[in-house]
């Protein structure tokens, strides 16, 4: 309705200069035969006539040409004034901000945009988003981008991105299509939300919630075997880690217990281990001589173990020694694909922490256990009396 409108001024001066045209045919002539019966002075008058015509016609051309010039003047002055208002508008948009094609190229971004990715903008304009986000979200995102350019709208759709520097960024995907006169798709407008404190929070609460579990079992379970086990299960269970394994070095041989999804591999890793490989995050950690160490690339940094990332998918490795109460106990190994949080590796000093401390308690027990069960025995033994011994005067007696 808007486009018939807009037709109507048009319709309106050709249909007046038609008119005007057809009442100066029509009674111009009339009114030069009511003037004049001679017809030199006929022939003199029609060739001012069309002179006039011509006068009249070019003023009007004028003035109306004058007029167009004004109108698009003022749209395009007023379209300048839009796109000076809309850059203004996603430039200091409160969020990053991106717009792109019908097929989903980027189009344009802002300042925030780049400074969350760390990418200049030369990078990036013209680029598929499908290339700004990690491989596993991309089928995601074309389900996603089909019922967008559907829709019109979408809400909140999460996405990981890919930062300069080879980390990620979740963000949260808020978006509107603009669309022409005729319903076809011009760009999209899409913001997009930061939401890498919220799920660090969220990430550190199931730490935390590890250790909670942890300690239940620490408290429930008297085995140091079932209690080893337990704790690689609860770490697995979280879905944070790719996989958690503990070797006992104290004992002999080695002990290995791990909860994984990889059983062939971790098949692999504990025939190694048994023939006397050491794994590489350990003897590194021995070199440090430290109680930790982050291996960044297990792919690159682990090139002997079963367990390394492959080169598509960099995995990352964090061990930590057992020690407590100046004993040592083995080791903790852990496999994120993404980086470790500074927090979340001092939560997880504080599982290893714990886990140590549930071996001290077990393997206490057991020497008490062990000694109650020798001075029974030397009791029931004694048939005749007992050695004493006086703490007091440091002196050995007989009791019969």
């Amino acid at each position: 309705m808007n486009h018939i409108k807009k037709r109507l001024p048009r319709f309106a001066l050709v249909f007046l200069y038609a008119a005007i045209g057809i009442c100066w045919i029509m009674f111009s002539d009339n009114v030069l035969l009511y003037a004049s019966k001679d017809i030199e002075h006929l022939s003199m008058y029609q060739s001012y006539k069309g002179w006039g015509f011509i006068a009249v016609t070019t003023v009007l051309l004028y003035f109306l040409l004058l007029w167009h010039e004004k109108k698009i003047y003022h749209t395009l002055e007023s379209q300048l004034q839009t796109e000076k208002k809309f850059d203004m508008l996603y430039e200091e948009a409160p969020n990053p901000y991106q717009a792109l094609d019908e097929d989903g190229h980027i189009l344009l971004i802002n300042q925030k945009w780049l400074d969350l990715l760390g990418y200049d903008k030369h990078e990036v304009i013209g680029k598929w988003f499908g290339d700004m986000i990690t491989p596993k979200d991309l089928i995601h995102f074309k389900e996603n981008f089909t019922k967008f350019k559907k829709n019109g709208t979408i809400q909140g759709v999460q996405y990981n991105m890919k930062h300069k520097n080879g980390t990620t960024v979740p963000i949260l995907l808020h978006g509107q299509i603009a669309y022409n006169a005729t319903h076809q798709i011009l760009q999209t407008h899409c913001s997009l939300e930061d939401i890498s404190d919220r799920r660090r929070v969220a990430h550190l609460n199931k730490v935390l919630k590890l250790i909670r579990d942890i300690n239940q079992s620490i408290v429930r379970i008297k085995n140091r075997d079932e209690l080893l086990q337990e704790s690689c299960n609860i770490l697995l269970s979280s879905d944070l880690y790719n996989y958690a394994w503990i070797e006992m070095t104290q004992t002999h041989p080695v002990k290995l217990y791990h909860a994984s999804n990889r059983e062939q591999i971790f098949e692999k890793f504990q025939n190694k281990i048994a023939k006397g490989w050491r794994p590489p995050c350990v003897e590194s950690l021995k070199q440090e001589s430290g109680t930790y160490i982050q291996i960044k690339d297990t792919h690159t940094s682990c090139s002997t173990c079963p367990l390394k990332g492959d080169a598509l998918r960099q995995e990352r490795a964090y061990t930590l020694e057992l020690n407590h109460s100046a004993s040592h106990y083995g080791y903790l190994t852990v496999s994120s694909s993404s980086l470790f949080d500074p927090e979340e590796l001092a939560l997880l000093e504080e599982v290893a922490g714990d886990i140590a401390y549930g071996i001290f308690n077990i393997e206490t027990e057991r020497i008490l256990k062990e000694n109650e069960e020798r001075y029974r025995f030397a009791i029931e033994g004694a048939s005749d009396g007992l050695w004493d011994w006086n703490l007091l005067n440091n002196k050995v007696y007989f009791s019969p």
